[in-house]
């Protein structure tokens, strides 16, 4: 049993949960929009989120600011480190709750460190935490609501799951879930007026990661901390302060990402009970679903880079330093590359690759275990559910946000 302390913020009334719809959008439906600045241009000057009237980002608001919104541009830029590079804005921003994470860094320093989180997210052992430990918490997590009849699913099962996996992963205390899942998502508010709880909630963590690292290096388990401690690729070991930073940024990467996908799937199967019909009759179509989900309604809209030299594209001009978002959402609805990009559809042609998981070098190192996760969530729910279906009495289901987008609430009965 740790003996290492987990601190809460000092505005212990701070509540990240609250606050998402506040700071990402309450917009329902920004498609529109992006559908009018993609169609307008391929690339626009200011921000994603001026678009939205969304507050600008504190720690980039003096720099020349650019979006990207067609599939060609958006992966261009994805696609070129050595132009658009990850280092510059994510230091003066996201770093300073994460740490020194991947998106952080550039080639070569990203591919020397990815490489141990790759190994780290082998196939292999997702396989073995899928036996171990996902599926039967997943279960166990449907079972305790399995006999009422009804449910609200995202506060009872999407939120908690994903979070729950991790801490299982970490093997951290049961009594320090509640004040780790505060503070790891209070984390992604880095780039936003709430940076000052973002950057203590970081620093709580960090402090609380080293006194467990210490711990695992005295007395090793099977967990993934003592796992990476122990990781060794051409006779190197992963830097204890890279470490502590993945492991900061684990809980968002893998978790947050996993349960804005599964609510918006479900969104999409609920509103349509022909789809939930046609996955029971053929399980093996909820990978179709899932890539579905990612391209209709991904889980993150917008990144961004820092343009390393003046650069010309789709003939507007863009100089060095300036900030460059990526509108990953809009490429994903690209009519250029998906046809009826806003109709969710489960048999949809792959060739065109969607950018949920984002591209180019930085695309999610997590990605495989986020996929199988939500695979498990959806099978587990069918078939533990019967006849799950939308509670007449609520409203129809929504999805909201701009940056972020997942339901706030999804009410159902079986």
């Amino acid at each position: 049993m740790t003996v290492c302390a987990l601190r809460d913020i000092q505005d212990t009334g701070f509540n990240p949960f609250l606050s998402d719809e506040q700071v990402f959008g309450s917009i329902e439906n920004p498609w529109p929009i992006v559908a009018e600045y993609r169609r307008a241009s391929p690339i626009s000057v200011g921000s994603y989120g001026s678009v939205f009237g969304a507050p600008p980002d504190p720690s980039t608001i003096d720099r020349p600011q650019y979006t990207a919104w067609t599939y060609d541009t958006v992966k261009a830029v994805l696609g070129d480190p050595a132009l658009f590079s990850s280092t510059i804005v994510h230091k003066l921003a996201v770093e300073k709750a994460f740490g020194r994470i991947l998106v952080c860094m550039d080639p070569p320093e990203h591919t020397q460190y990815r490489r141990f989180l790759q190994h780290a997210f082998s196939p292999k052992a997702i396989k073995a935490w899928t036996e171990r430990l996902i599926r039967p918490l997943i279960v166990e997590m449907i079972e305790g609501f399995a006999g009422d009849g009804s449910a609200e699913l995202v506060s009872q099962f999407t939120r908690r799951y994903p979070f729950e996996v991790v801490f299982r992963l970490l093997d951290l205390p049961a009594a320090d879930v509640a004040l780790f899942h505060k503070l790891a998502v209070s984390q992604t508010f880095a780039t936003t007026p709430y940076v000052k709880e973002a950057t203590e909630a970081g620093q709580n963590l960090a402090d609380y990661f080293r006194c467990l690292v210490a711990e695992r290096r005295k007395k090793p388990g099977e967990d993934l901390v003592s796992q990476l401690i122990a990781a060794e690729l051409d006779g190197e070991r992963l830097d204890e302060e890279i470490l502590l930073a993945f492991l900061r940024h684990i809980l968002n990467a893998s978790a947050d990402t996993t349960f804005r996908t599964t609510g918006t799937l479900l969104v999409a199967l609920l509103s349509n009970p022909a789809l939930i019909a046609e996955l029971r009759a053929d399980p093996g179509l909820i990978p179709l679903a899932i890539e579905e989900a990612l391209r209709w309604e991904g889980p993150v809209t917008s990144n961004f880079r820092t343009l390393t030299r003046d650069h010309e594209i789709a003939g507007v001009a863009m100089e060095a330093g300036a900030v460059v978002y990526v509108a990953q959402g809009s490429a994903n609805r690209d009519e250029a590359y998906f046809t009826d990009p806003d109709v969710f559809d489960l048999h949809r042609s792959r060739e065109v690759r969607h950018m949920g998981f984002g591209s180019g070098p930085h695309a999610c190192v997590g990605m495989h275990l986020a996929r199988l996760q939500i695979r498990e969530a959806i099978l587990a729910l069918l078939e533990r559910l019967p006849d799950v279906r939308l509670d007449p009495a609520a409203g129809p289901p929504v999805i909201r946000g701009f940056a972020f987008r997942a339901p706030p609430e999804l009410r159902v009965v079986f």
